[in-house]
């Protein structure tokens, strides 16, 4: 695969992600490339690292939105990390903040279709 932003590439993301929101519906492709490029993990150690850290995440907070959001539709909106401190900042505290924004996203776009 080429870069995030191939332009081929976000075209199929875009596609692909009609029916679902842009980052949730592609969660997987762009979780395993996140691994791979920027933590150098391999998927089977997530579930672990996602186990072992505490609920919250230890205050950080994560919007998913790397290619803008279809639900609320937010087509501009871009990711966001916040409430990192040399404290927190862990693989597995990261991990965890990302399935939790992603497992929030989708209770809230079923919450609202319910």
């Amino acid at each position: 695969m080429g870069k995030l932003s191939d332009s081929s590439e976000q075209i199929l993301l875009q596609e692909r992600g009609s029916f679902y929101s842009n980052f949730q519906g592609n969660a997987r492709q762009y979780f395993r490339r996140i691994l791979k490029v920027l933590f150098e993990i391999k998927i089977e150690e997530v579930e672990a690292l996602i186990a072992g850290a505490s609920p919250g995440s230890e205050g950080i907070r994560i919007l998913p939105y790397f290619n803008g959001e279809r639900m609320p539709p937010l087509p501009h909106a871009r990711a966001v990390m916040k409430g990192l401190s040399f404290d927190n900042f862990t693989r597995a505290n990261l991990m965890r903040a990302m399935a939790e924004s992603v497992a929030f996203g989708l209770k809230w776009g079923f919450d609202k279709i319910a």
